[in-house]
């Protein structure tokens, strides 16, 4: 793994303020400090009210979480960032100033680092004169698909870009987004840093919902006044993403090291997603087995597929998986021209199925075994009763001879 690779951690609105004075949490942090970008919190200013996760919070709570964070900032060294993405917010002047007026008081008060929707506020400059060391990222909801979708938002100011996640199957395209950070390092002299996420597992690659649940969650007519941690995106049960769930399809990181290698020199940072549930240890877990692990698989990453895909190669339908492996290097999600991730899960699930019952039937075997041995012990003969013998039996005292059965005597022809 590049020894500059970092990572980028959230912690969700539902994170309790006790927890941000975790002693343990802060050490853990500082013993990892060095490959953590910074940290993702959920902010509310005006004119935002709600996220992309429809997370609702109310303007005092907000404050609250994100001081808090910033607590947890001071005592580790590790950088908060607060998360504005709701694309649908007019990228209005006046309400570019709104923002503006209602981040003075986090940025006196040390925040660092956020991410905005609209890469035409960038080019009002307000946010850049206004907060000259801020770090500016943008969010993967503007879905960043080329070099020159990357070098529009660098030219634009930003110091850091989230790559589309159809980008994680498209090795090509990726390679070329790199070629653009460097040439626009090269020519300006700044490094703009880029970014993907970790992968959402309950998601499919090329989800046809993908941009319609973010739409809805955004502008829900009741988003504002729900008390909830979500708004659900509610359709029918045959067309959810429930439906058609597959981890060998959905946008993750590869759980193989070697692979997982070649993606990683091409991007800065790794970006795990923000949900209401708290998955602070998870993510520093998997950092710790990415930078410290040694195996050929990445644990934390492969335990989201069925059977961790450890010693696949002794699996009956390994050459699938090594298939798996090289097309989805450069398939793009494009799953209508293949059905090699939607194979591999039958297939997958059927070793697995087959190994659970061939294993089942050895543990009946073993008790079977187990049983019948147990009553053989049991109705063994002891040396007073025994007839049987006519050498030392171990455990008499006397070592004398057992008498054996008579032997009978057959008559001899004539």
């Amino acid at each position: 793994m590049p020894s500059s690779l970092k990572f980028s951690l959230a912690v969700p609105v539902t994170f309790p303020r006790h927890a941000f004075d975790d002693d343990a949490l802060v050490a853990r942090l500082q013993k990892l400090k060095e490959y953590i970008y910074d940290i993702n919190v959920t902010c509310r200013v005006e004119p935002f009210r709600v996220d992309a996760l429809g997370v609702i919070v109310d303007p005092m709570h907000s404050q609250m979480h994100i001081r808090d964070a910033l607590r947890v900032q001071s005592r580790s060294g590790v950088t908060v960032s607060g998360l504005f993405n709701n694309i649908y917010v007019p990228p209005t002047k006046e309400n570019l100033e709104l923002f503006v007026k209602g981040l003075a008081p986090l940025y006196g008060a040390g925040l660092r680092s956020i991410t905005i929707p609209h890469t035409l506020w960038m080019k009002f400059g307000l946010l850049q004169r206004e907060f000259p060391e801020l770090r500016i990222k943008s969010t993967v909801l503007r879905r960043v698909r080329s070099g020159q979708d990357f070098w529009n938002l660098a030219e634009a100011g930003f110091d850091y870009v989230m790559i589309d996640r159809l980008v994680m199957r498209d090795r090509h395209t990726l390679e070329l987004i790199r070629a653009a950070q460097l040439a626009f390092h090269e020519r300006d002299g700044k490094k703009v840093m880029l970014a993907a996420l970790a992968g959402e597992s309950r998601c499919r690659g090329d989800c046809p919902f993908w941009e319609e649940h973010y739409q809805h969650t955004m502008t829900h007519p009741d988003a504002d006044t729900l008390s909830g941690c979500d708004t659900r995106f509610n359709v029918p049960p045959n067309y959810s993403c429930n439906r058609f769930g597959n981890v060998f399809s959905a946008p993750i990181l590869p759980p193989f090291r070697e692979d997982f290698a070649e993606v990683a020199a091409l991007i800065d940072v790794v970006k795990f997603n923000g949900r209401p549930e708290d998955h602070t240890q998870v993510w520093l877990d998997l950092i710790d087995e990415v930078v410290h692990g040694a195996g050929p698989v990445i644990g934390s990453i492969a335990q989201q597929y069925p059977g961790r895909l450890e010693g696949y190669q002794k699996w009956s339908c390994a050459g699938l998986v090594d298939a798996w492996r090289h097309a989805t290097r450069t398939c793009g999600f494009q799953c209508w021209r293949c059905r090699l991730c939607f194979d591999l899960l039958h297939a997958v699930s059927e070793e697995l199925t087959q190994a659970k019952r061939k294993g089942e039937a050895v543990r009946r075997l073993l008790a079977q075994h187990t049983t019948e041995v147990t009553r053989g012990d049991a109705s063994r003969p002891t040396t007073t009763q025994s007839a049987a013998g006519g050498v030392p039996r171990s455990g008499d005292p006397t070592g004398a001879p057992v008498p054996g059965p008579r032997r009978r005597k057959v008559p001899r022809s004539r």
